[in-house]
This record gives C-alpha cells, sequence and structure tokens, in this order.
C-alpha cells in the first residue's frame, strides 16, 4: 500500500481548490482535508472495494489525478492544447500530441532534470540505429518551472490496444513485437558496467550477477514481508544458467520493458519502441526477448490470450530460449516486486513467486 502525498500543506491546498471549482463533489474543510491526508486513511469519494486500512488505489489515484491535472494545465495551457490530446502514458510521463509531428513528454513530478537529461543522451546515441522507430527528443522547455520534451511524434497506434481490437493477424504481430524486443541487444549500449544507466537508486556492477542479486535484494526489500521467501541469489544463479551467456563479460542495451504496452503498430507490424527509460539497463542479450515472452502474461498484457501466448512460446522454442523462460520470469517478477502501486503487476510477482 503506497503512502498519501508527502507533502500535506501542498496536497490540501491543491486538492480543496480542485475539489471547488472542478468536482460534483463537496469540498471538505482544510482541516478535514488535512486529517484525510495526515493520517493515511482512504476516504474514497466513491464505492469501491477498499482495504480495511490505508488508502485504496481508487482513493489515492484520486488525490494523484488532482495533483497532477493542475499540474500539467500549465504545461497544456503553454502549447494550447487540452487533456483530449493525450496520446498515452506509462510510469514515467504522459505524452499529448502537440500536431501531426510533435508530441510533448510532460514527466511526472517526481523526475529528476539529471534523469531527463540522461535519457535525452541515450536517445541522441540510438537515434538512426533501430529497426524501428525511436523516440527522439527535439527540445527540452521548461515551463511553469519543471523541464519537459518536445518530442518527433512516432507512426504508429498503441499495440496493446491494437492486439484486443483484433489487429490483420495476431500471430504476426505477436512474432513482431517479439523480433522487436530481441534488436535491442544490437543498440549502442552507453556503458560497460552492468546495472541501471541513470537514476538516484542505480547500481552498477563489472559483473551482471553480482548486480542481479544486489537489485533483487533492493527490490525485495521495498516490496515487504509478502515476498520474505523469495531467494534473491537463488534466482540469479536460476537465471545465469540457462542465460546463452551465464555470465557475460560486456553488456548489451536492454530495455527491460519491451512489451506491447511500450511499442506501436501497424497492423500486423510493429513500427516503434517507446519508454527507453529509468528501467533500461545494460545487461545479457538474452533479457530483453524473454522478458517480452513473459510480459504476455494476462495481468500484464490483458488483451493477449492463450493463442497468442502459446505463439509466442513456439516463438521461444525456435529461438533456443525456451528452457530459459521459466527462470527468466522468476527473475523479472522479483525484479519487479517493488512496484507496490501497480496491482495488476503485483499479482503476477504473487503468482509466479507463489505468494499468498
Amino acid at each position: 500500500m503506497r503512502s498519501a502525498p508527502a507533502d500535506v500543506d501542498e496536497a490540501v491546498r491543491s486538492a480543496h481548490s480542485w475539489f471547488e471549482h472542478n468536482s460534483g463533489w463537496a469540498p471538505p474543510d482544510e482541516e478535514t482535508l488535512a486529517e484525510w491526508v495526515a493520517d493515511g486513511v482512504c476516504r474514497c469519494p466513491d464505492e469501491c472495494l477498499v482495504e480495511p486500512e490505508g488508502w485504496c488505489e481508487h482513493g489515492l489515484a484520486s488525490w494523484w489525478l488532482i495533483l497532477r491535472a493542475i499540474d500539467e494545465k500549465v504545461v497544456l495551457d503553454h502549447f494550447g492544447i487540452g487533456t483530449g490530446a493525450l496520446l498515452g502514458e506509462g510510469g514515467e510521463a504522459r505524452v499529448f500530441a502537440l500536431d501531426a509531428e510533435r508530441v510533448v513528454r510532460i514527466p511526472h513530478a517526481q523526475t529528476s532534470t539529471d534523469a531527463l537529461e540522461a535519457r535525452r543522451q541515450l536517445l541522441d546515441v540510438l537515434a538512426g540505429t533501430g529497426v524501428v522507430a525511436l523516440p527522439e527528443v527535439l527540445e527540452h522547455r521548461t515551463v511553469g518551472g519543471r523541464l519537459i520534451a518536445v518530442e518527433r511524434r512516432l507512426p504508429g497506434r498503441d499495440a496493446l490496444r491494437l492486439l484486443g481490437d483484433g489487429c490483420s493477424d495476431r500471430a504476426a504481430l505477436v512474432r513482431h513485437h517479439l523480433d522487436v524486443a530481441a534488436s535491442v541487444a544490437a543498440l549502442p549500449c552507453p556503458t560497460n558496467r552492468f546495472g541501471e544507466l541513470w537514476g538516484a537508486s542505480a547500481i552498477t556492477s563489472d559483473q551482471f550477477g553480482s548486480w542481479a542479486v544486489a537489485r533483487l535484494e533492493t527490490s525485495l526489500q521495498l516490496a515487504g514481508s509478502r515476498f520474505a521467501h523469495v531467494d534473491a541469489t537463488a534466482l540469479t544463479d536460476g537465471l545465469c544458467t540457462v542465460l546463452s551467456t551465464p555470465e557475460p563479460t560486456s553488456p548489451v542495451l536492454v530495455h527491460l520493458d519491451a512489451y506491447l504496452g511500450n511499442m506501436l503498430a501497424d497492423g500486423d507490424r510493429i513500427t516503434a519502441l517507446l519508454d527507453f527509460g529509468a528501467m533500461a539497463i545494460a545487461g545479457p542479450p538474452d533479457l530483453d526477448p524473454l522478458a517480452a515472452v513473459a510480459y504476455l502474461a494476462p495481468e500484464i498484457t490483458p488483451t493477449a490470450n492463450d493463442a497468442d501466448r502459446t505463439v509466442a512460446r513456439a516463438w521461444a522454442s525456435e529461438q533456443g530460449l525456451l528452457d530459459a523462460l521459466a527462470p527468466t520470469e522468476r527473475w523479472l517478477a522479483a525484479y519487479w516486486t517493488f512496484a507496490t502501486g501497480d496491482l495488476e503487476l503485483q499479482r503476477w510477482c504473487a503468482r509466479i513467486l507463489g505468494a499468498t
């Protein structure tokens, strides 16, 4: 369960103003709002299934949606667009169309300037090297005191939604997205050390195995007692044993989140790979394609069906990766345990790791 917003005073002021001017709900007085935010108990304004204590996902999301809407309005007004221009959102940013050629990428408020600059430098290195289109930063601009990115608009539709809407050839789309995930290893890698490429919590090492153990231990610690039974060293040993290069001497670029939700497509072909961000690491070459197969799980890719997963496993078998799938899946589930705010992802982690 995530905690309530840390800055109580600012949350109270912003939320009260939003309730007063934009909502059909009767705004509580500021003293009551302060109590709500400070004590961490959910007062979700709509009926929903809530936990006995703490903030339910609906209630907490409501707070952050309020604060985000206020924050974003300054940027959208600057460009003369509205929320209807939203193209997509992820764990790091929301993306809005400016015109047929450009988008504005608004990072979440906690994203540091250093992280944005590091991402831009990586994308500059990758420019023109992908088998499909990759993000391209045209400029960074400060709007309302925060740094945002204007980027080239990439071709295609959300591949995850396209799979659900009915593409011309589901099997071809699934296979091509796995090919694209596998192609990331051929992109330039900006470092010779294993681990995250940037970030305040980045861990790096000259050996993949030592980084992988340290990263799992950190994730599991953040996840709490639910995953206390998980052995980071055993999972990493299991992963390294089945990789084509059990202990690689030099890393390749690994997206680590190369699934259909971070891709665009047209028909049965992937046209763009999105969201090179804080998850990107320097690691072993098999990790992205194996992860892409694992991420077709119903909790992560709800538009995929059993037939799609059968196609993916057949693709993995053709690539000589099928035996590596289960150990990789367990390692990835332990890796993602830190994402406690994503309930579906947590359900996947718990299912794979046998947590209750």
